[in-house]
């Protein structure tokens, strides 16, 4: 008799740890879940944060410009956001130099070597247009930017954005046909990263001269 209960007490411990070791490698599991679910969050806010930057700067660049028309310059309100009919590139911050600037890259994407977003020493996230500094680290986000040029039909008064890049709102064909005045320019900034998969947020904003206006 006391064999029997001493077997059914084993027996009863081995059940035991069984369930006890089910729970914790269903823990376990749980926990790596949500520490996955935690990073891709962080990296998901950062990426959205870097993409605002960039629409943020274009912004301030094109109230600089027209501070710099208002005190009797000769300037445009996209200067310095493109060069001719190119308008991408990615945007360049230097507190040495000229804090705010775009590095216009002309017939390109996110692909293009410039797209990776560095962290220098002090943590901040920096990109170059040429070459990054020797003390910069590379993180997993790539940034590019993209500005349409936003055109009036002045025949039908239809405002159209030139989704092809690289043409100009003289050059453009649609609607009505020209001629077509450029009135302001939609500003896309996207960010993609790479950690189990490829991922990617991006952030907009019509910029219109409404200073400016004809």
């Amino acid at each position: 008799m006391k064999l029997n209960q001493a077997g059914q007490t084993l027996l009863e411990s081995l059940i035991a740890i069984a369930i006890i070791l089910i729970g914790l490698v269903s823990l376990i599991g749980l926990l790596i879940s949500i520490n996955r679910t935690t990073i891709d969050a962080i990296d998901q806010a950062k990426a959205l944060v870097l993409a605002q930057e960039a629409v943020e700067a274009i912004h301030s660049m094109r109230d600089s410009n027209w501070l710099e028309r208002e005190a009797g310059f000769d300037v445009d309100d996209s200067d310095g956001l493109r060069s001719g009919t190119n308008y991408t590139g990615v945007y360049v911050w230097d507190p040495t130099a000229d804090p705010l600037s775009v590095a216009i890259i002309g017939g390109t994407d996110i692909n293009h070597p410039t797209a990776i977003v560095y962290q220098d020493a002090n943590g901040y996230y920096r990109q170059n247009g040429s070459s990054p500094e020797p003390s910069w680290t590379p993180t997993i986000f790539r940034r590019w930017l993209t500005l349409y040029p936003i055109c009036l039909d002045t025949v039908t008064s239809v405002e159209l954005i030139v989704s092809n890049n690289g043409t100009a709102c003289s050059n453009y064909t649609s609607g009505s046909g020209p001629p077509y005045q450029e009135i302001g320019f939609q500003v896309v900034s996207t960010v993609q990263w790479t950690k189990r998969g490829t991922h990617s947020v991006t952030d907009e904003e019509l910029l219109y001269n409404w200073k400016y206006a004809d």
